[in-house]
């Protein structure tokens, strides 16, 4: 998992380069990036699926987790979990989490992910 942690942290910093690009003091002219977005969006399908939509670093759950626990949280419910990304990033912070998502299709499962019809039925 640590090389996967490494390639994510990666792919955060690439999608900051983009932005920066796009958006930021230095931008590119729009001429040379307006075929970014449907590229962008097709990639984002793709690596969506494997990290759940979620972009949390390792760093950023475990600040949360820090919070939440100072807060008096034993346990967090992750109800759109997808693949179980952000529930695992958490848990290996040290945060107990129950993760629930309605869709049981996964291409790779993280952590646990228990299916369930609706996930407000959870609450």
């Amino acid at each position: 998992l640590a090389e996967v942690h490494v390639h994510f942290a990666g792919f955060i910093k690439a999608l900051e380069s983009v932005t920066q690009a796009m958006l930021g003091a230095d931008a590119k002219p729009f001429a040379s990036t307006k075929w970014w977005p449907e590229v962008l969006m097709r990639w984002r399908y793709h690596v969506c699926s494997l990290f759940s939509w979620g972009l949390l670093t390792q760093d950023a759950a475990a600040e949360a987790t820090m919070l939440l626990r100072s807060l008096g949280a034993a346990t967090l419910v992750d109800p759109l979990a997808s693949s179980g990304w952000q529930a695992r990033l958490l848990r290996d912070a040290g945060m107990q989490v129950l993760a629930y998502d309605s869709y049981s299709v996964r291409p790779v499962a993280w952590i646990d992910v228990c299916d369930v019809q609706d996930s407000r039925s959870l609450f």
